[in-house]
C-alpha cells in the first residue's frame, strides 16, 4: 500500500517534519549525546545552525557515514532543510568512488533561534550504496516520502508502540539502520 500524508494524520502518526514545524514535541527527548538527553527543541537548535553552515557551501550534496548517531541525526535534518541532497556511504573508503563535489560536515554546534521551511518529501533525495557483492556498490535513491512511508508501514506491521528502546546493530547509513534504528524511533 502506498501510504500519503492523510493516512498519517487519521491516525495521529505525525510525519517527522512536521515535528521541527510545532513545539509540540519540544520536550520529547531524541537522543543521548555526551550523557546528556537532547529533547526536540535543542534538536532543532543544532539542526538549523548546522543548516546555516550547509547554507554556505555551493557543493549540492552531503555525505553522511552514521557512525556517530547525534552527529548523523543533526547533519541529515540539516542537509534537507538546505535542499542538500544526502549520499550516505558505510565506510570512508567510498568516497574515492564519488565523482562529485561533496560536504562532509564539521562537527555540529547550535543557534538559539531557528526557522524552518518547508519541504517537499517528494523531490528529496537520500542515496544509498549497496555492499558491492558484485565488485561496484549500486547507487539506490529514495525520497523522504518514501522513507516514512517504509517507517510507518514497520510501525503497524510490527506493531510497535511509543517509548520502545531501540537498538541497533547496524549503521544509520545503512539501508536498514536508517529504517530501523533512525526513521521508526523519530
Amino acid at each position: 500500500r502506498i501510504y500519503n500524508k492523510n493516512d498519517f494524520k487519521k491516525e495521529k502518526y505525525y510525519m517527522i517534519l512536521e515535528k521541527f514545524y510545532t513545539n509540540n514535541f519540544d520536550s520529547d527527548i531524541v537522543l543521548h549525546h555526551n550523557g546528556e538527553d537532547i529533547d526536540f527543541l535543542k534538536l532543532k537548535k543544532y539542526v538549523y545552525f548546522q543548516k546555516l553552515q550547509f547554507d554556505k557551501k555551493n557543493e549540492q550534496v552531503v555525505v553522511l557515514f552514521g557512525d556517530n548517531s547525534f552527529e548523523f541525526v543533526v547533519n541529515f535534518f540539516a542537509a534537507l532543510f538546505s535542499n542538500k541532497e544526502i549520499y550516505l556511504l558505510t565506510d570512508r573508503t567510498r568516497l574515492s568512488g564519488l565523482n562529485i563535489d561533496y560536504i562532509i560536515p564539521e562537527k555540529p554546534d547550535k543557534n538559539d533561534e531557528f526557522s524552518f521551511e518547508n519541504i517537499d518529501v517528494k523531490k528529496t533525495k537520500i542515496t544509498f550504496f549497496t555492499s558491492g557483492s558484485t565488485a561496484i556498490p549500486k547507487k539506490i535513491t529514495k525520497t523522504l516520502e518514501n522513507l516514512e512511508a517504509e517507517a510507518y508501514s514497520s510501525i503497524k506491521q510490527f506493531n510497535i508502540q511509543p517509548n520502545l528502546s531501540v537498538y541497533s546493530t547496524t549503521i544509520m547509513s545503512h539501508m536498514f539502520g536508517l529504517t530501523f534504528f533512525f526513521m521508526v524511533p523519530l
